[in-house]
């Protein structure tokens, strides 16, 4: 017998859940938040915007902007010893900030 995928979300309640006050709610300006080539990005999926939500595999993911494709970043993590690229839109990245 075949067993029964159960689709893309599985075992994400957790990781893709908000706060109540937060329910609903997003950051226009993480819309538009430009980056550069070389920039270190966090993955943080906004469980808000469903469009090109990436596997919540990636979540909390560290990653290097590689590019533009369209309105998209492509984006090179490292999958346990494996470079993977990724194609995510601005709202579910956030630009890594080093404090010495």
């Amino acid at each position: 017998m075949v067993v029964k995928s159960h689709g893309g979300q599985v075992k994400s309640r957790n990781s893709l859940r908000k706060t109540p006050r937060n329910k609903g709610k997003f950051s226009v300006s993480r819309c538009v938040q430009p980056f550069k080539d070389g920039d270190r990005v966090i993955i943080k999926v906004e469980p808000t915007v469903k469009d090109n939500q990436v596997h919540h595999r990636f979540m909390n993911r560290l990653g290097t902007i590689m590019g533009r494709r369209g309105k998209a970043y492509v984006v090179k993590v490292n999958d346990f010893g494996k470079d993977k690229t990724i194609y995510v839109i601005p709202i579910h990245l956030r630009k890594l900030v080093v404090t010495p």
